[in-house]
């Protein structure tokens, strides 16, 4: 089998070698006829220009000598001279002269397309059959262990004296959403104040616990777990190194638990409700897919210190990612 997919692996790579070398050499075809095509046009623009400066030059020798004889008292010269000068020069008429401003007649970009377009049909077409001939990869197994950690549900609730001002929290401290604007708030040291984040009121330094966060309808969060002694003014890294375990989305497909550098994830069914498991003895967060109940990601280190759970909806990206985070109840 290896041997077999080598084979096609390298035909298909010559293949579509062959295939960029055409394009690249049509390319350079298209680009030199228009090269040529701008070359003729300069010129034939510059041809016209002295012309037309030729036929100035003239008509001013001709009024600075008419404007000598319309002073002069040579009244024989001015006989001898007026019947050259009294007959109007033979002028162009440059109405209906230009220069044209399509350096081609347009049929050789329509051309261009057309065999793109078919071009694209052909790829779509391999692409098609390439996905046909791929063994289907087998959807990933529920967890049992989802039901197991929903016993340590914790009842959580976000801390208003933590949240960056943009941030807007329900009044049951359940649901948080960004608004447009810097909300009047005090500057006290546990407020965020770069990051559109908050913390929970609970924190938690032993034992286990679990809650789980609605983000359906969302295109960006964060979510997870901070230590209680994070640097909460100006920039912040987040990663499990500066007290972080984060799990984040970012425009609606890019799943990543945050790092340096961040671990980018590979998630096949779209969460709306996401479960977070805290072990604290054994330094343990683990993220799940609640509906699936499908492990996402699990990190084990050390705390070091008390952690609160971690909330930042992100901003609302001009209404597209206005929905709120929600904490709900763990179901039954």
């Amino acid at each position: 089998l290896r041997a077999v997919a080598d084979r096609e692996t390298e035909g298909t790579v010559c293949a579509f070698s062959k295939l960029i070398s055409s394009v690249e050499h049509c390319q350079a075809q298209v680009l030199e006829a228009i090269d040529l095509s701008l070359r003729v046009a300069e010129n034939r623009a510059q041809s016209l220009l002295r012309e037309l400066e030729e036929e100035i030059a003239a008509l001013n020798k001709r009024r600075r000598t008419l404007s000598q004889l319309a002073v002069s008292e040579d009244y024989i010269l001015f006989l001898k001279m007026f019947p050259t000068l009294s007959t109007p020069p033979q002028a162009k008429d440059w109405s209906n002269v230009s220069v044209p401003s399509q350096l081609t007649s347009g049929v050789l970009l329509t051309n261009v397309n057309q065999t793109m377009e078919r071009l694209e049909e052909e790829i779509e077409k391999l692409t098609e059959v390439c996905r046909r001939s791929t063994p289907p990869v087998p959807a990933p197994r529920p967890s049992p262990k989802v039901r197991r950690v929903q016993e340590y549900a914790a009842d959580i609730t976000l801390d208003p004296s933590t949240a960056h001002a943009r941030l807007i929290i329900s009044a049951d401290g359940k649901q948080v959403h960004c608004g447009e604007r810097h909300q009047l708030v005090p500057d006290n040291p546990e407020r965020f104040d770069r990051v559109v984040c908050v913390l929970a009121h609970q924190g938690f330094s032993s034992g286990r616990h679990y809650w789980e966060v609605n983000v359906a309808g969302k295109t960006d969060w964060d979510l997870g777990l901070a230590r209680r002694s994070v640097n909460r003014k100006g920039k912040i890294t987040v990663s499990p190194t500066h007290g972080y375990w984060i799990l984040s989305l970012r425009d609606r497909t890019d799943y990543a638990f945050r790092g340096v550098p961040s671990n980018n994830l590979m998630i096949n069914i779209r969460p709306s409700r996401i479960g977070i498991y805290v072990d604290c003895d054994k330094g343990l967060v683990s993220f799940y897919n609640v509906e699936a109940k499908l492990l996402i990601y699990s990190f084990t280190g050390s705390f070091l210190d008390t952690v609160h759970p971690f909330f930042s909806p992100c901003t609302n990206k001009s209404g597209q990612n206005e929905a709120p985070v929600i904490i709900c109840p763990v179901a039954e």
